[in-house]
């Protein structure tokens, strides 16, 4: 009888050792289990928050790229809209400025000539008369190379001096961009002066290339006479 209890003791302490074992063993793999989970969950959280930031930042760089491509197409159209004006207001266009004699008008065409300068009388200049020449009071305007970079110069005095009027990111394709005069040469033919701007390039900002094409026609305001 006696050995019977101490066989069934025995048998009690390894059950309860078995199931102890068994708690211990359940514990741990639900620390594992748990632990796994806050992984998982920390992983996911830097990833979302990774692509976050880079979305920001991919935002604020295409912000920055547009508002800088803004400014200088903005710089450009009041460039272009400078010239308009003026030769809208002057007359006497001459295509060409450097070729013939600048007081006098010159027709041209900027898609078979390479018509890159016009001159023209201001609307507060003298005009070429039979007194001799008046150089000093020509508008010109010019499409031209400088330090490898294509230009738009505008003078005031009839050549004498230049000032660059394009925005320093831009570079003007000269094999693309002229002048067209058309109507100024007759008087008697019925046409009013007309002087068409093409002006095409690329816009570089944060190393990014942006081709551009502007095109505009302006008519002289007087009406021509053909006395």
């Amino acid at each position: 009888m006696f050995g019977v209890l101490v066989r069934l003791k025995l048998e009690v302490e390894r059950l309860k050792t078995f199931f102890n074992f068994m708690k211990i063993t359940t514990k741990k793999q639900n620390k594992g289990f748990t632990l796994l989970e806050l992984m998982v969950s920390i992983g996911l959280f830097v990833v979302i928050v990774t692509i976050g930031i880079q979305a920001m930042l991919n935002t604020g760089n295409n912000y920055r790229k547009t508002q800088d491509l803004r400014s200088s197409m903005d710089g450009l159209s009041f460039v272009m809209e400078e010239m308009a004006r003026n030769i809208r207001l002057g007359s006497l266009y001459h295509c060409k400025a450097f070729t013939g004699t600048m007081e006098l008008p010159q027709d041209c065409d900027s898609l078979t000539e390479n018509s890159l300068s016009i001159a023209f009388e201001n609307v507060d200049g003298t005009p070429f008369d039979e007194t001799g020449s008046n150089l000093e009071d020509q508008f010109i305007y010019r499409f031209i190379e400088t330090d490898g970079m294509g230009r738009i110069e505008k003078s005031t005095d009839g050549g004498d001096s230049f000032l660059n009027m394009t925005p320093i990111d831009i570079d003007i394709d000269l094999s693309k961009s002229g002048f067209s005069v058309t109507g100024a040469e007759d008087p008697s033919d019925g046409i009013q002066p007309s002087v068409l701007i093409r002006a095409s390039g690329v816009v570089t900002t944060k190393n990014n290339n942006t081709n551009f094409s502007i095109q505009t026609t302006v008519s002289q305001r007087a009406i021509e006479s053909s006395i």
